[in-house]
């Protein structure tokens, strides 16, 4: 029992640190999660690209979109690869390179 309340208490102080500032004060941007579920950064990404009433869209589009969402770049191909991979595809990458809404 004491040493599975160690490890709790460890993964706490694991969190705690990642979400905390030099100045000790919480911050949640860091830790690379910014407040936002992989769902929700997908639905807010599909969103905007719709809104533009665009269907083909270049990488540069797709940078210019997701910097607009201050959507972090460490996981974005990968997010766009779940788009286009899922049980439910909502882009699909065309031969010539661009990306399109399904």
């Amino acid at each position: 029992k004491e040493d599975a309340e160690d490890v709790v208490e460890l993964m706490r102080d694991s969190v705690d640190q990642i979400h905390r500032d030099s100045s000790g004060n919480l911050d949640p941007t860091r830790g690379g999660v910014v407040g936002k579920s992989k769902r929700k950064k997908k639905k807010i990404f599909m969103d905007a690209l719709r809104q533009t009433n665009q269907i083909q869209f270049s990488k540069d589009d797709f940078y210019r979109v997701s910097a607009k969402l201050e959507l972090p770049l460490n996981d974005f191909w990968t997010l766009v690869d779940e788009l286009r991979f899922s049980d439910q595809p909502e882009l699909r990458k065309g031969q010539d390179g661009c990306y399109y809404i399904l």
